[in-house]
């Protein structure tokens, strides 16, 4: 073995039970060392001369010294270590068991045996055990599977399933049974396993349960040749083959390895451990063991509660949970518990920090989990602010009280919102971590936003209602100041919008002031009062499109009626009376005219809020130094000045309004002039229709025979029925009315002339 090349292997424990540096050197040098923990350990225990190196030679491409057939002494000595050919596979080439060479002295054969079966089965992933197939029964082909039992019981109890794969060599297929054989092997390890002494937890344990055991039967290498070869690429192929149904490392998780860099260490720890107890009371193995095994029940405590995980989500996804916090405990409370029994046998302090680890990667597990939870509480929340606000809102309730809702409606979604969260988390101490006080922060924002926001619609709603109930009274006021125009117009205007201000200002800000604050109150009135004087100005705006109109109709109330506003009998005024009346009510119309030429409402302040400015102003306290920003500009609305109206009418509109209204008084004026010489009611006197239908009624008579007459009269008659059996007997006294206006106009002069 000294004479063979150190690239290709690495002496790691002599024959003087030494371990030799250099193992770091040599995984660099074979090419291992970017592998990191992508990598698989490989140990070979058996009887001397029982063909092991031969074995490894022909399944992973090494080169280990083989047994010769001039000399049938050992060849291999202490354990040798070498790499597959292709794979990150790394080979130990243990020592033959029942060596003659080794005495009986303090480091014998049976310290050394145990020795390096012990290391073989802490350092390794796959144990493989070579037995020759003419040795079976024989004592010695079993002592080291006995051995193998009683280490794996004492340093890694039974969670630790140890892969041991049996390989029954020289098998001849034409004399041999496999399923003989085999159950034969397993029957005395039942044997062994029932002969070992266990701890009471292990008294119904079968073997099966902590060892992994598989069989291969390999050919006589020496006889049977080819179908040895052929054997050995198979069992080649459930090593290296992921595809292979029987792959041995199908499923290990790479993940408990260590960096393979750091095997030197581990494999001198493990080695002085073993020298240092030779009673096999190994605390610094288990140290390593309990690193390595409370990892992989760690690991295992995860797997068991992954499914519930996974629901846990899943349902969460879907819904809020009220059961939130009792699920997560119990998935953290049954993998704990889980850990815990697993690793009663382990070093405390290692079991101890890996149970932290444990616990913290479940927290981290469920956080996401908790996030969307959380985000389910806070659809939760939305939705039934929504259900609740959408109910507010169908009752069509005050402002007041609508705000007073609000407020109720906030405080149970607060509770909503502690109740959650308190239905959420799975344990106090999670609370920081988790960042409950930032969340509870986070939703209480969410509630005030949505709350906020309701409650400016509702503000804004109310506003507007108040700015139509101020639109309608100024429309009002608007629509009686034309009606009965004057000179005083913008005097009724001025004080009857100051007058409507003043008391929607009163009535508004008793409501308002009691959920917002002065700033915000007195931005809104005067908002408002901004608002309404636009009102004022654009309602203005629109009837001075009509002026005419309305100038005409004052002119004729002025012109046609006295002054008790009865229609002057013009038969009994004479013409140069009714001419002054007409100069004297057109010059009244002219005067009102000019009035239009500008916008004579300035812009108005808040009652209240001027008062309390000023007050402001006079107060000794607030000085001219001290007045901040806000005051300074709250003065400064105050100080406008009355001068600067803006133009509702230029020059040439005026004229044009003025012509058109001197040209239909004009006509008015001619219409009262023929009305006062043609006025049929004061000159035909009743007596002469009553002798007009006398002389005609049998006329009449001979027209309704006329069927072209009847029917029209018929129709006629059903028409006026109808209108009177409806309501709307105006409509035909409004035709009639037309209908005797005309025969008065075309018949009037005839009958005057018959008079």
């Amino acid at each position: 073995m000294s004479e063979q090349s150190q690239n290709q292997y690495h002496h790691l424990i002599d024959d003087q039970c030494q371990l030799i540096p250099g193992l770091t050197n040599f995984i660099r040098q074979s090419g291992l060392g970017q592998s990191h923990n992508s990598y698989n350990i490989v140990s070979i225990i058996g009887s001397q001369n029982s063909g092991k190196s031969t074995l490894l030679n022909r399944v992973f491409g090494t080169n280990f010294q083989m047994l010769s057939g001039s000399s049938r002494t050992q060849t291999t000595k202490g354990i040798w270590v070498s790499r597959d050919k292709e794979q990150n596979i790394l080979i130990l080439d243990v020592e033959g068991s029942n060596s003659r060479q080794r005495g009986k002295a303090e480091k014998g054969s049976e310290f050394y045996e145990r020795s390096t079966a012990l290391f073989a089965l802490a350092f390794s992933q796959i144990l493989i055990i070579n037995c020759n197939s003419l040795n079976l029964g024989h004592e010695s082909e079993y002592s080291i599977i006995k051995i193998i039992m009683e280490m794996n019981i004492r340093l890694f109890r039974s969670d630790q399933v140890k892969q041991m794969l049996i390989i029954i060599r020289d098998f001849n297929d034409e004399v041999d049974n496999f399923k003989e054989v085999t159950e034969s092997i397993r029957n005395e390890i039942y044997g062994i396993w029932g002969e070992i002494q266990k701890p009471p937890e292990f008294a119904n344990v079968q073997p099966e349960q902590i060892f992994k055991i598989d069989f291969f039967t390999s050919s006589h290498f020496q006889y049977q040749r080819q179908k040895f070869e052929s054997d050995m690429v198979q069992l080649r192929d459930r090593f290296i083959n992921p595809g292979n149904p029987f792959n041995l490392f199908k499923g290990y998780n790479y993940n408990t390895n260590i960096p393979i860099e750091a095997l030197e260490d581990l494999a001198t720890t493990l080695w002085d451990t073993i020298q240092k107890n030779e009673d096999l009371n190994l605390p610094n193995q288990k140290l390593q063991a309990s690193q390595v095994r409370c990892l992989k029940i760690k690991d295992q405590a995860i797997d068991l509660i992954n499914q519930d995980l996974q629901k846990l989500k899943q349902d969460a996804e879907s819904n809020y949970l009220t059961n939130f916090n009792e699920r997560a405990q119990n998935i953290v409370t049954r993998s704990l518990h889980h850990y815990d029994t697993e690793s009663q046998y382990y070093v405390e302090k290692i079991k101890l920090e890996m149970r932290k680890v444990l616990n913290d990667e479940l927290k981290t597990a469920l956080y996401p989990i908790f996030n969307q939870q959380i985000t389910s509480l806070q659809q939760n929340i939305k939705n039934e602010l929504k259900n609740n606000l959408d109910a507010l809102d169908s009752r069509n309730t005050s402002f007041i009280k609508y705000m007073d809702d609000l407020s109720f409606i906030r405080q149970q979604i607060k509770q909503v919102i502690l109740q959650g969260l308190h239905q959420s988390l799975p344990f106090n101490e999670y609370k920081v971590d988790w960042e409950i006080t930032k969340i509870d922060s986070q939703l209480s924002k969410v509630l005030e936003e949505i709350i906020n926001n309701a409650r400016e619609i509702q503000f804004v709603k109310y506003i507007n209602s108040q700015e139509k109930t101020i639109k309608n009274s100024i429309d009002n006021l608007i629509s009686n100041c034309f009606d009965t125009l004057d000179l005083e117009f913008w005097t009724t205007i001025r004080s009857g919008f100051n007058q409507i201000l003043k008391e929607n200002e009163t009535r508004i800000r008793d409501q308002i002031s009691q959920f917002f604050d002065h700033s915000r109150v007195d931005k809104e009135m005067n908002n408002i009062i901004h608002q309404s004087h636009q009102f004022l100005q654009d309602d203005i705006q629109k009837k001075i499109r009509e002026l005419s109109y309305y100038l005409l109709k004052r002119f004729k109330r002025t012109f046609l009626k006295d002054e008790k506003g009865l229609t002057r009998k013009w038969k009994e005024l004479e013409e140069p009376v009714i001419q002054q009346l007409f100069l004297d009510s057109r010059k009244s119309i002219e005067d009102i005219l000019q009035e239009f030429t500008r916008f004579k409402v300035s812009p108005p302040q808040s009652h209240q809020f001027s008062a309390r400015m000023s007050n402001m102003f006079s107060s000794e306290i607030v000085g001219r130094a001290q007045m901040n920003d806000e005051v300074r500009q709250a003065k400064q609305s105050l100080d406008f000045s009355s001068e600067d109206f803006s133009v509702l009418l230029d020059t040439s509109q005026i004229n044009k309004i003025k012509q058109q209204f001197i040209d239909e008084s004009e006509e008015e004026y001619n219409q009262v002039l023929r009305q006062r010489n043609t006025s049929f009611n004061t000159n035909v006197p009743k007596w002469m229709w009553v002798v007009l239908v006398f002389f005609m009624y049998d006329d009449v008579l001979r027209w309704m025979a006329n069927p072209l007459l009847l029917y029209p009269i018929i129709l006629l008659g059903s028409f006026i029925g109808l209108c009177v059996a409806t309501g709307y007997q105006s409509i035909p006294k409004v035709l009639f009315q037309q209908i005797f206006g005309q025969l008065t106009t075309l018949l009037g002069p005839l009958l005057l002339k018959i008079k």
